[in-house]
């Protein structure tokens, strides 16, 4: 069993503001990925009313929906939520206590992930991807990253090994959010030790920490698996660092009047300002560790913040819903996009979909944000909260060893002005 103490770390864990903030990250993601329904109209001639609305609403909109910055916060969030938890039971010490916490993100991660594949690879591959789109050579000759989800080169012709590579996150052929996944999980073997090292927010420490991984991020190919982790790990340590220096850094801010309003903003444009001023192939790694340092004032003001305004804003019932269903919702968007971009493309003229593709836009954004968000309430309700809970029983285990009580009588950063 769970010992009382346990309990009640994980319960001093959980930030609904922090779980709010997740959940507006995978809107930002989700809104990015819409742009698919948009690759027929490319190249169309626009009338000066509609080239303004593109200019003015449109790129700004993309420019702060940037799915990249997303990630990284999710990351950012992933290194506080995570470190709280191991202050209360730390997984370093013992390799039970260590074996434990890997159990537990287990459970949180692969299940909900494990049927979303399970439920939609076979049911798209005998369904909606044997309706032929419309223009299949136009389609052919156009240039998307996300096109092979939709053209029938993936779910058209499904393998029961690149299913399984996927559900094992060894790949993410059939989800392509999933990479997440994988890092978060490869995380999860330095995270105990993160825990550990930032908890006495001692500045030479974390500064040290910090530059080694940076080092590593540089020295290792980081676009190439298996390595892409190290390219993020900077931005799990930054999180583990919000318990510390991030509540410094709020209080910091609150001391002037909107400080703390004005800093949150000064943290969005740095997280989202440079990747759209820079390419990424060119300043891939400087973009990252940037959006690494805006991630945790953002999630630190998010976080300890008082700002009446941000409290609102994250404490409202909606915002509060969306984060809750954050996971799934992430796990399941793509997949919904995927199912309606195709029949949109079977159903509707290229021309067609080319003179109305703004109609089109709002049209993929609302059916299938609205729609993954009923599917992730099921997959919560039925999925998520089950096995969550099965994983804390299972890390309860007698198998897995216990806190050791001088640990336990110890108190993270107790007076931090």
């Amino acid at each position: 069993m769970i010992d009382a103490r346990g309990q009640q770390g994980e319960t001093r864990a959980f930030l609904p503001q922090v779980e709010s903030l997740r959940g507006f990250a995978a809107l930002a993601v989700a809104y990015s990925h819409c742009g698919i329904a948009l690759i027929f109209g490319a190249n169309m001639r626009r009338g000066a009313v509609e080239y303004g609305f593109r200019g003015w609403v449109l790129r700004p909109l993309g420019w702060a929906t940037n799915g990249e910055a997303a990630v990284i916060t999710f990351f950012v969030i992933s290194g506080l939520v995570l470190s709280l938890a191991l202050d209360a039971r730390p997984a370093h010490r013992a390799l039970g206590s260590y074996a434990a916490f890997g159990v537990k993100r287990v459970f949180r991660l692969y299940p909900a992930h494990l049927a979303a594949l399970a439920l939609f690879v076979p049911l798209a591959a005998l369904t909606v991807f044997r309706v032929p789109v419309l223009d299949p050579a136009r389609l052919a000759a156009l240039s998307s990253g996300l096109k092979p989800w939709v053209d029938g080169t993936v779910y058209a012709h499904p393998s029961l090994v690149g299913a399984l590579k996927t559900g094992a996150l060894h790949d993410n052929y059939y989800n392509p959010v999933t990479w997440t996944l994988q890092v978060e999980i490869l995380a999860c073997l330095f995270l105990p030790f993160f825990a550990a090292l930032s908890r006495h927010g001692r500045w030479w420490i974390d500064t040290a920490v910090l530059a080694l991984l940076v080092g590593a991020a540089v020295a290792l190919d980081s676009q190439a698996r298996p390595d892409l982790v190290p390219l993020y790990l900077p931005a799990f340590y930054a999180g583990c660092m919000v318990r510390t220096h991030g509540r410094r850094f709020a209080a910091l801010l609150g001391r002037a009047r909107g400080g703390q309003g004005l800093g949150f903003a000064a943290c969005f444009l740095l997280l989202v300002g440079p990747a759209a001023a820079l390419s990424p192939d060119q300043a891939r790694l400087a973009i990252v560790l940037d959006m690494a340092v805006a991630g945790f004032g953002l999630v630190s003001i998010i976080a300890w913040g008082t700002s009446p305004a941000l409290s609102r804003l994250m404490l409202n019932p909606v915002s509060r819903t969306m984060g809750r269903l954050s996971y799934s919702f992430y796990l399941w968007h793509d997949l919904t996009l995927f199912v309606f971009t195709r029949l949109l493309f079977a159903t509707v003229l290229p021309a067609t979909l080319a003179r109305w593709d703004l109609a089109v836009l709002f049209g993929t954004v609302l059916v299938t944000i609205s729609g993954s968000f009923a599917i992730a309430a099921l997959s919560y309700r039925w999925i998520e909260r089950p096995f969550v809970a099965f994983g804390k029983y299972v890390a309860g285990a007698g198998i897995f060893t216990r806190t050791p009580a001088w640990w336990r009588a110890q108190v993270v950063a107790p007076h931090i002005d």
